[in-house]
């Protein structure tokens, strides 16, 4: 049986900024059940970062979030043969955001991926202190500064020696790729390259053996042999540890290797959600339809064709369209119906949704 661990009901992250409202992420719901990977897709601003950021509760001012993000947390010790679980419901989105509770989530019980490892590596501590003091603490919450999270690991209590942080943090390096690992532990983050920064954000992540790792865009800076072994990890520390996974990336083709499921996201708003295969083989959404067109085949084009692409572009996000916000740019547009009506979830297909009045008996 499928035990839920994260349940987003009707989550909605709105910034009231100078121009207007921002709905960027517009009324969200995903189950996501432990030991499985949720992939996420979608053009840029889509909604998927601001989603991954929600579930840790650091959405950023002025954003305003609502709607619920139920953590399903197993207490220590809980049984583990699926016959008799004590489980705890936390609502993510009313916890403090500076609570104790949180910081217990992020990083230890949840931990995250970022795009960015320059904005979240401080060239003031090596590497190897950073994913030290992470491990003691079982956490690195990414709303403070490294500095500020060392410090705070200091003054508290923590659950390795340093001796014994080191040599984890050895340990994560060398599996995540990095070379001569016992002397990189002692570099500064400007020492390293791009995707060596990357790796070790990914260090940092798996180190505390989360039970949900959250990997936006994880592999965007990385070398194709290093890229596979990273996923190798991933999979490694999920069947060891029932580890949930919520991928975010652009990339299809790692998608659909390691995902079970795939959440297709548009302004904000999810168009379709189903199983792997079935999204690849049989999309249904117009949106879905053209981002699988989009993806360039060998031996499928001739010198000299245009790639397929998207009509149109992202709308004004202060002025979204009436109906469905995909309508000026779908193929299938039904004038006085998709830009008049608000299309609902319907089934079509054993776990297969789709956001789209195709499926609708609407308008008729």
């Amino acid at each position: 049986m499928s035990e839920p661990l994260i349940e987003i009901k009707d989550l909605r992250v709105e910034f009231n900024v100078r121009e207007g409202v921002v709905k960027a992420v517009d009324g969200f719901n995903l189950t996501i059940n432990r030991g499985e990977t949720v992939g996420v897709i979608g053009e840029s601003g889509c909604g998927k970062s601001v989603t991954a950021r929600a579930i840790l509760n650091m959405v950023p001012k002025p954003g305003k979030v609502s709607g619920e993000i139920l953590y399903h947390r197993r207490a220590k010790g809980a049984a583990t043969d699926g016959l008799s679980r004590t489980t705890e419901v936390i609502d993510l989105t009313k916890v403090d955001p500076d609570g104790e509770t949180i910081r217990q989530v992020r990083g230890g019980e949840i931990g995250m991926i970022f795009q960015e490892p320059m904005s979240s590596l401080t060239p003031v501590y090596s590497v190897g202190t950073l994913i030290n003091e992470a491990v003691s603490l079982h956490r690195l919450s990414p709303v403070k500064k490294i500095g500020d999270q060392i410090t705070e690991t200091v003054q508290a209590h923590r659950r390795v020696t340093k001796a014994e942080g080191r040599a984890i943090a050895i340990e994560m390096l060398r599996k995540v790729g990095i070379p001569k690992p016992n002397e990189r532990v002692d570099n500064y983050p400007h020492q390293l390259s791009g995707g060596q920064r990357q790796r070790v954000m990914i260090a940092i992540a798996l180190s505390c053996e989360p039970v949900m790792l959250i990997a936006d865009e994880p592999t965007t800076a990385l070398d194709v042999s290093i890229e596979a072994q990273i996923l190798d990890i991933m999979r490694e520390l999920q069947e060891s540890s029932d580890m949930a996974i919520l991928f975010i990336t652009h990339n299809l083709g790692v998608v659909a290797n390691m995902a079970h499921e795939i959440v297709v996201m548009y302004m904000g708003k999810a168009v379709e959600r189903a199983k792997v295969q079935d999204l690849f083989y049989n999309p249904k959404h117009p949106y879905t339809q053209s981002l699988l067109q989009s993806i360039p085949k060998l031996g499928q084009k001739k010198s000299g064709e245009r790639l397929a692409s998207i009509a149109g572009s992202v709308p004004n996000p202060f002025n979204l369209p009436s109906g469905c916000v995909f309508h000026p740019r779908c193929p299938a547009f039904m004038p006085g119906k998709c830009d008049v009506f608000t299309p609902k979830w319907t089934q079509v297909g054993e776990e297969h949704w789709a956001n789209c009045l195709l499926y609708e008996e609407v308008g008729k």
